[in-house]
């Protein structure tokens, strides 16, 4: 385990290598980037948790303050062991960590569900203001292509 600095902008980790390594995030910010989502890491954040049940990397990383990060060697979950028994501290690090990331996520699907719901409420009041719209012309309704997929989200075992 050792000490690596990454520069402001400066890109460590690309998606789709492979997952040589876990990171803990000393000083500074990173930038997590998946697709179109990106989020920031703070210190005391694990850099490549997402990753750690992968082979590659999925995101990309990005300092976006000068870094400081405690590399730690991974080449699967078994390296854990070794990771904990060389430093005893790193369990509560890494446990508080995922639980940041797990809540972190639990408020990004929050987010989404709350947008798909206004949208859904959006969707169905548009159309019945059309329904509306024709009765009042005397038209045929012609259903939206697909409307019948339009359903509320109901979430189960919540």
């Amino acid at each position: 385990m050792k000490a690596r600095k990454v520069e402001k902008g400066d890109s460590f980790i690309q998606s789709g290598e492979r997952v040589k390594s876990l990171y803990v995030l000393l000083q500074g910010t990173c930038k997590a980037s998946y697709k179109t989502a990106s989020w920031d890491l703070e210190p005391g954040s694990i850099v490549g948790i997402l990753e750690c049940s992968a082979e590659n990397y999925i995101c990309n990383y990005q300092a976006v303050t000068d870094c400081v990060l405690y590399e730690c060697e991974y080449s699967g979950p078994e390296d854990f062991a070794k990771i904990f028994a060389a430093e005893s501290k790193y369990v509560s690090v890494f446990f508080m960590a995922a639980m940041r990331r797990a809540f972190f996520f639990l408020r990004r699907h929050e987010e989404y569900l709350g947008r798909a719901q206004v949208y859904y409420t959006f969707l169905m009041g548009m159309f019945q203001k059309y329904e509306q719209f024709c009765s009042m012309y005397q038209a045929d309704v012609h259903p939206f292509v697909r409307i019948e997929l339009a359903k509320p989200f109901v979430e189960k075992n919540r």
